[in-house]
C-alpha cells in the first residue's frame, strides 16, 4: 500500500477510533507471524517485522502493525499533540 493511502486510513481510524489515540506504553518487535495490521489491514508475513503494542485505553489489547505503519501511526499522534 502506499504511503499516502496508509496515512490516509490511519488518520481515518484515529478518527473513528478503532486506533488508539496516545502512544501505547509498551511496544516491542519481531518477525511477522501471519497477523493482521491494524493499520493498513494487510498481512504481516513471516518476512516482515512486525511491531506489536499495547493499548493502555483498550484494556491493555494488542495492536500489531508492520514498522511503516507504526511509524506512520506514531507520527499521526504526535502531530495532534496526543
Amino acid at each position: 500500500m502506499q504511503e499516502k493511502a496508509v496515512r490516509f486510513l490511519i488518520r481515518a481510524k484515529l478518527a473513528d477510533g478503532a486506533l488508539p489515540q496516545r502512544r501505547m506504553p509498551r511496544a516491542w518487535g519481531s518477525p511477522g507471524a501471519g497477523q493482521r495490521c491494524d493499520a493498513c489491514e494487510e498481512t504481516i508475513t513471516q518476512q516482515q517485522f512486525a511491531m506489536t503494542a499495547s493499548a493502555v485505553e483498550r484494556g491493555g489489547r494488542a495492536f500489531h502493525f508492520h514498522v511503516r505503519c507504526f511509524g506512520a501511526w506514531d507520527a499521526s499522534i504526535v502531530g495532534t499533540g496526543r
